[in-house]
């Protein structure tokens, strides 16, 4: 809401409904982008393509809960949450990445 509201666009996002579909849209879509730039450096980390995407996955996780959300006030840093809940996006980032991994090798063949 912070962040909707710094943007102008609180109003926007004026019920819980609206903003459970923004955040999963904007989740998304952040997902999409950082996939789409996995094809930019996937040759540079070392390994099978499943454990590279992997690797992208946890700098993923990496850069945004520890990185540019707490940076910019949009959530607590990874440290200070509860260890289960980042044990579950560490996992789910794994998964993201795995995947991407697999994907991407696939697609350049």
């Amino acid at each position: 809401m912070r962040t909707a509201a710094s943007v102008g666009a609180h109003e926007a996002v004026d019920t819980e409904e609206k903003r459970e579909s923004a955040t999963w849209v904007s989740h998304f879509g952040y997902g999409a982008v950082t996939g789409a730039l996995y094809g930019l450096v996937a040759n540079r980390f070392p390994g099978p393509p499943v454990a590279r995407g992997i690797l992208w996955g946890l700098t993923v996780w990496a850069g945004s809960y520890l990185g540019w959300l707490p940076l910019t006030g949009m959530r607590r840093s990874a440290i200070r949450q509860p260890p289960q809940r980042e044990a579950l996006m560490i996992a789910s980032h794994v998964v993201f990445g795995g995947a991407t991994g697999v994907v991407h090798d696939r697609l350049s063949r």
